[in-house]
């Protein structure tokens, strides 16, 4: 009897899209500053960067998913040593969990933005507050505060687009206005040479970031193959959605984006101050809830949670990360984190090719196949 748990259903695929869209929407995302960078800034071409990044990415996704369930890749690294042997592979995974503190780094220099210029704190001060905080989470294990706090990504999907929507309809600049606009802002940073190459470049650095997604999705007993690969498919859409409908509204008011740190908040204020101080407030508790198990993951890298040791790990990680968000402003932080990454996953896809194309491994053999032939 088929178990009830594997049946077909929507509700089945929007879970699984669900899921996939909140990995992908996190604290960086909702500011609008990598949707400016990467498509915004491009004028109306760089929506269909963000078209062609989005349909690259979901692609690639699945084909990744099919391999770790084939070959039974149990976790991130061994996906990346699977495709690029033991000293690239390792230097690819080492990369990752590296960019995993470029993250840390980011998001506590973007806390610092929003701080200065949505609450008037001092710059240094937001971001020695949001340091302290992340600390004292991983330090003191408060797991049942992040699983409450970590449920907002639903929440900030649905004010990005209220925002989004009410930044189109009553807009300071008019798309086709915006779009003239925003090619000849010199005060924006633009990772790629036109759109085309920009749309490339998010799908490459995003696919590295997603690798650890579908590692873990890749263990889920509880749904099948055929399942996760629609939810996928609806996920893929959804996120779509997200990146496609904030980045006209940034164009549509890339006068006032082009010259903050955090768009998406400009956009918001411009609506109304309540909705800006709602929005700033959820933001901020994301950029809290990421940081917070991505710290963790870096340190338990180095050392195991029970050590001694830990402690000093971590804290020595969060001074590291408090002194990198001084190096430069978030949006110059973002773009520069983002654009190396981009080229280290132009390096992965490549593996991936050669793998597929060329060196193709054999499957692993079942327990049933390694059992002695009797007589």
């Amino acid at each position: 009897m088929e178990n009830s748990k594997s049946k077909d259903n929507i509700l089945t695929y929007l879970l699984i899209g669900g899921a996939y869209i909140s990995f992908c929407v996190g604290a960086s995302f909702s500011t609008g500053q990598e949707l400016m960078q990467y498509f915004s800034s491009y004028g109306a071409p760089g929506i269909a960067g963000a078209v062609i990044a989005v349909i690259l990415m979901v692609g690639l996704i699945i084909l990744l998913l099919k391999d770790t369930q084939k070959y039974q890749l149990a976790n991130m690294r061994e996906l990346f040593v699977h495709y690029g042997g033991g000293i690239l592979g390792t230097i690819i995974y080492i990369y990752t969990v590296f960019y995993l503190f470029v993250l840390v780094v980011m998001l506590i220099s973007g806390s610092g933005a929003i701080f200065t210029e949505y609450f008037g704190i001092n710059n240094l001060l937001g971001r020695a507050i949001m340091t302290l905080v992340i600390f004292s989470t991983v330090i003191l294990g408060l797991n049942r505060l992040l699983d409450i706090l970590g449920k907002l990504s639903f929440l900030i999907i649905i004010l990005m687009l209220i925002v989004a929507v009410a930044g189109i309809v009553r807009p300071v600049d008019g798309f086709a206005e915006g779009s003239e606009m925003a090619g000849s802002m010199e005060n924006i940073l633009r990772p790629g040479a036109n759109w085309f190459i920009s749309g490339l470049m998010y799908f490459s650095w995003a696919i590295l970031c997603q690798t650890s997604y579908v590692a873990s999705l890749s263990r889920n007993t509880t749904r099948t193959q055929k399942q996760q690969v629609k939810g996928l498919y609806v996920g893929g859409v959804g996120f779509m959605l997200l990146a496609v409908i904030p980045s006209i509204a940034i164009i549509s008011n890339i006068s006032i984006c082009g010259n903050s740190s955090i768009p998406t908040i400009a956009i918001a204020r411009q609506v109304g101050p309540a909705l800006s101080m709602i929005f700033c407030v959820i933001v901020v508790i994301a950029i809290y809830t990421t940081c917070s198990p991505l710290l963790w993951s870096v340190a338990t890298t180095f050392m195991d949670e029970k050590s001694k040791w830990f402690k000093a790990v971590v804290a020595g990680s969060v001074v590291l990360a408090f002194v990198g968000s001084n190096l430069g402003s978030f949006a110059e932080i973002l773009y520069t984190g983002t654009s190396v990454s981009a080229y280290v996953g132009f390096v992965f896809i490549a593996t991936i090719l050669v793998t597929k194309f060329f060196r193709r491994p054999a499957a692993p053999q079942s327990e049933e196949d390694q059992r002695p032939e009797t007589v």
